[in-house]
């Protein structure tokens, strides 16, 4: 099997793991045939960076592995928790994995920067239960959306 990048180069072996998405280009390359269907479903994620503080608002099983909550409504969440092998001020240990180690000192804020212990949660909803206007909104709108929609938001 052989795999075509976008800047030309190309690798061949035999097995090929893509996690790139519904527009995936190995998708269009291997399954050109396979098609995606609008679901009418839209999530909304975000990152909360572990702290003394932000361990208090969820349950401790939370930190036992992922949890999946279905919500009256028809409003669903996931909830994951990532800890890493670094301290919690985000300082980077030595040795860890080369090219990570120096990506990070270079771009620190990077989105997916795993420097820091956080939890990864996600709201899921039909578009009708939602804003018209979601998929516009960035940043803390989204954030005040999601408040809006959960019980004990900002409702």
């Amino acid at each position: 099997m052989t795999a075509y990048f976008a800047d030309g180069a190309h690798a061949t072996g035999d097995l090929l793991v893509a996690a790139d998405g519904s527009g995936s280009r190995v998708r269009r390359q291997y399954l050109p045939q396979a098609t995606t269907e609008e679901t009418g479903i839209i999530a909304i994620a975000g990152k909360l960076p572990i702290s003394e503080e932000s361990a208090k608002l969820v349950s401790p099983k939370v930190f036992e592995g992922i949890s999946i909550i279905s919500a009256p409504r028809g409003l669903a969440c996931i909830l994951h928790v990532m800890e890493f092998q670094w301290d919690r001020d985000g300082q980077v240990k030595s040795g860890i994995g080369g090219n990570t180690e120096e990506l990070i000192r270079h771009w620190p804020g990077l989105q997916f920067d795993n420097t820091r212990d956080y939890i990864n949660w996600g709201l899921s909803a039909t578009a009708d239960k939602l804003p018209a206007n979601i998929m516009e909104l960035r940043g803390q709108e989204l954030i005040d959306a999601s408040l809006n929609l959960t019980p004990g938001g900002a409702n």
